[in-house]
């Protein structure tokens, strides 16, 4: 069983009413504007041993204009993808109320499993007190969030509101609330490891942040501080993740699996941790 905890839907076909034309959006992301459909993405995928991927849209709709897929259409998609897609949602965090409103939405109506947040496309503070009836709400629902952590690629859009240590005050104050630091806060990845050791509420995943760096990256990252995030108790905190459109989800595999030995850490990053993340043993 593999799970890819970091999937985005931006170049699904599907994730796109037919009246729209993404390839803006796309250009913004970062993102050739070429777009896969569903059913020849997922029989790639699944030949190839992927079982399940988790789908990560943005609302940046009051800072930037926009929504790089709606909740409603990672929904579509999810009902479409047979079982491989767990849908997680995104909210506008510039905007408590309506925010508070699409959480509830979202994991109630539309049977959204998480939560996905990106502070520096989004504009916001994560550290802001602001965040804090935003943070209760999800947690009262019992799902994650994953936050951006990190390095960004989109122009304008500073990268030090993604630095992992901004989360520690979140972290603490909110103890039942599961956060993911995406691509391992890198450059910050000891900071990353810092809080996924210290706080058993935070997890890392080890997507690779743009392209052309995932060998280099997940040497980085899992030979770091001594090979620390392959042993024991942090390799239960560790999330395997493509960054699929960004990087392929086949070559991520491959590549991590002539990095990890171990079979146990390779079938805890692969899909346990992300099991236990997700609060759903059924997913094996």
């Amino acid at each position: 069983m593999i799970i890819d905890f970091h999937f985005h839907p931006y170049c699904v076909k599907e994730a796109w009413p037919p009246d729209t034309n993404p390839s803006t959006v796309l250009k913004y992301l970062g993102l050739e504007p070429k777009l896969q459909s569903l059913e020849i993405l997922l029989t790639r995928l699944r030949d190839r041993g992927l079982r399940r991927a988790v789908l990560l849209p943005v609302n940046v709709l009051s800072y930037r204009g926009f929504t790089a897929v709606s909740n409603e259409h990672v929904k579509r998609l999810v009902d479409a993808s047979e079982g491989f897609f767990i849908g997680f949602g995104s909210i506008d965090p510039n905007d408590t109320r309506k925010a508070l409103r699409e959480i509830d939405r979202a994991v109630e109506d539309l049977g959204l499993r998480g939560f996905k947040l990106h502070p520096p496309l989004q504009g916001f503070d994560p550290s802001s007190p602001s965040m804090y009836p935003v943070y209760e709400r999800i947690a009262e629902h019992s799902v994650p969030i994953v936050f951006h952590t990190g390095y960004t690629r989109v122009i304008g859009a500073s990268v030090y509101s993604a630095c992992p240590r901004v989360l520690e005050p979140v972290a603490k104050s909110f103890p039942d609330l599961v956060i993911v630091l995406a691509h391992a806060g890198w450059p910050w990845i000891e900071d990353s490891i810092a809080l996924a050791l210290k706080y058993p509420n935070v997890y890392i995943d080890i997507s690779p942040p743009f392209k052309g760096c995932t060998k280099s990256f997940l040497k980085g990252v899992l030979n770091g501080l001594g090979g620390i995030l392959l042993h024991k108790p942090l390799s239960y905190k560790v999330l395997f993740g493509s960054n699929w459109p960004i990087e392929d989800p086949i070559k991520t595999l491959r590549i991590l699996d002539a990095l990890i030995e171990d079979k146990e850490v390779k079938g805890n990053i692969l899909s346990g941790n992300a099991v236990a993340v997700l609060k759903d043993p059924s997913l094996v």
